[in-house]
């Protein structure tokens, strides 16, 4: 015959009454070490602000509007009467593309107010191509709706007046 053994039911009160301590209490406890943390970071924080070189930006809205061409064929109008699908293209969208191309953005570097600016840290043109194309957001206006025609460019560099300069040279 085997015996068991009968324990006692222990109850799990929570946090605070098992420790007697709540997470202010322990704080006011250890304020020394809360104090220096706070220095530290208001420290570090100070340190980083000062060091960090400030940016500036320029921001321009372009509308963009298709040239007329040929028409698309209406649904119905087939040789036989039968309906074609009437595919519309998305001309914002390659021209966001064509903003921020080396071929847009080379041209303005040939601009004579653009070319001897000082934001470029470098002498070679695809540098200076590369450095631009980081520098230069280009987005569709979404505010009022999808079918909008107007993109927004931003040009963020370190020395402010050649922002709207080189955001002039590109539109």
């Amino acid at each position: 015959m085997a015996s068991q053994i009968e324990m006692p039911e222990l109850e799990t009160p929570d946090i605070t009454t098992r420790t007697g301590l709540s997470v202010l209490q322990i704080m006011w406890q250890r304020k020394s070490l809360v104090i220096l943390g706070i220095m530290l970071g208001l420290v570090l924080g100070l340190l980083y602000y000062a060091q960090k070189q400030p940016i500036y930006q320029s921001q321009a809205q372009v509308l963009i509007v298709k040239k007329a061409g040929e028409t698309p064929p209406e649904l119905g109008s087939g040789p036989r009467g039968d309906s074609r699908m009437v595919v519309m293209e998305d001309y914002i969208s390659t021209q966001l593309s064509v903003v921020k191309s080396s071929l847009i953005i080379g041209s303005a570097l040939k601009m004579p107010k653009v070319k001897d600016l000082k934001t470029f840290t470098s002498e070679a043109e695809s540098d200076r191509i590369y450095e631009i194309g980081q520098m230069l957001s280009v987005l569709r206006d979404n505010r009022e709706s999808n079918a909008t025609n107007i993109v927004n460019l931003t040009f963020k560099g370190p020395i402010p007046g050649d922002c709207q300069v080189i955001l002039d040279g590109i539109i």
